[in-house]
C-alpha cells in the first residue's frame, strides 16, 4: 500500500489528471446522475431506449453511430485547413484543452458524450421535440469571445444529428457512441497539434 501511494506521488505530470480536468469529470459525473435519475423516472420505455433488443439494431446502432461521427470528424478536419473562422476556433479549444494526455481525453469524452446526450436527447427532447432540444445544445456551448460565435452553431447542427440518430434507431447509445467518437477524436486531434507554447490570435 506504502509503495502503491509512493509510486503515485511521484508519477509523471503527465500521467495524472490536472485539476480543471477533474473538475470537469466531477461537473459530468453530477450531471449524467441527474440526467439518469429524471430519465428513468419522466421515461415508461426507458430500458427500450437505452438496450439494444436485437442483431439488426446492434449493426444499425454501431454503424450509424460510428460512421455518423466519422463524418462529422472529417468535415471538422476540413474546416480547420481550409476555413479562417475554423483554425481560429481550433486554436481557441487547444488553448482551453491544453495538452490533454490519452486518459484524460478518453474521460473527457466519455463523460462530456454520456452526461449531454443523457440530457439533451433523452430527456429533453421527448419532452420539448428535437429542435428546441438542439436549441438549448446549442445555447450551451456559447464562448467567451468572438472567436468562439460559430461554435453554437456547430452545436446545433450537431444537436439535430445526434436528435436524428435518436429517433431513426429507436436508441440513446446510437448518439452517445456519436457524441462520445466526435469528442474523442476532435480532442486527440487537437492533442497531438498542441504547440508548446500558446500565442492567442488577434481579431477574427
Amino acid at each position: 500500500m506504502a509503495n502503491s501511494l509512493l509510486m503515485t506521488r511521484f508519477l509523471p505530470s503527465k500521467n495524472r489528471l490536472r485539476p480543471v480536468i477533474k473538475t470537469s469529470l466531477g461537473f459530468y459525473s453530477v450531471l449524467i446522475v441527474l440526467a439518469s435519475v429524471i430519465f428513468f423516472i419522466q421515461e415508461e420505455n426507458s430500458h427500450q431506449m437505452l438496450f439494444i433488443s436485437d442483431v439488426q439494431q446492434l449493426l444499425l446502432v454501431f454503424v450509424s453511430g460510428f460512421g455518423a461521427a466519422i463524418v462529422v470528424v472529417f468535415l471538422c478536419r476540413l474546416l480547420e485547413q481550409h476555413v479562417v473562422w475554423a483554425s481560429h476556433l481550433i486554436h481557441d479549444l487547444r488553448n482551453v484543452l491544453g495538452d490533454l494526455n490519452r486518459k484524460e481525453t478518453i474521460y473527457l469524452a466519455i463523460a462530456s458524450g454520456l452526461a449531454e446526450e443523457l440530457l439533451f436527447r433523452g430527456v429533453l427532447q421527448p419532452a420539448v421535440g428535437i429542435w428546441l432540444a438542439s436549441a438549448i445544445f446549442s445555447c450551451v456551448h456559447i464562448g467567451p469571445n468572438r472567436s468562439w460565435n460559430v461554435w453554437p452553431v456547430m452545436a446545433f447542427f450537431a444537436g439535430l444529428l445526434f436528435g436524428f440518430l435518436f429517433q431513426w434507431t429507436g436508441a440513446l447509445v446510437t448518439p452517445i457512441i456519436a457524441h462520445v467518437t466526435i469528442n474523442y477524436l476532435n480532442m486527440r486531434s487537437f492533442a497531438k497539434n498542441t504547440p508548446r507554447h500558446f500565442q492567442p490570435l488577434e481579431g477574427f
